[in-house]
């Protein structure tokens, strides 16, 4: 989706983020940190970040704060500090 965005000239326009919302996640922790479903992200999320920037994208990513996140899937309530060292070592741009 990137690739199509960038071919059809949105960062031209100002369009510099490209953000996945919420359902990303795989709804449990790898050793106390979030992790990627691996279905939809098989290279896992520091791949993608990679990707987007190789193309002049900033990569941003969703979480939430409250006991799950909107569609039910684990949130960062009481891992706020893990899960930005996690974003941050992933390339996050925006969060």
């Amino acid at each position: 989706i990137a690739s199509k965005l960038k071919a059809l000239g949105f960062l031209k326009l100002g369009y510099e983020y490209v953000v996945v919302d919420d359902c990303w996640m795989h709804n449990g922790r790898d050793d106390g940190k979030l992790i990627a479903d691996r279905k939809m992200f098989p290279s896992g999320m520091a791949h993608l970040a990679k990707h987007l920037h190789k193309l002049g994208f900033k990569f941003g990513i969703y979480t939430d704060r409250g006991e799950t996140t909107c569609a039910g899937r684990v949130s960062s309530r009481g891992y706020e500090e893990v899960d930005a060292a996690t974003f941050a070592s992933w390339g996050a741009d925006f969060l």
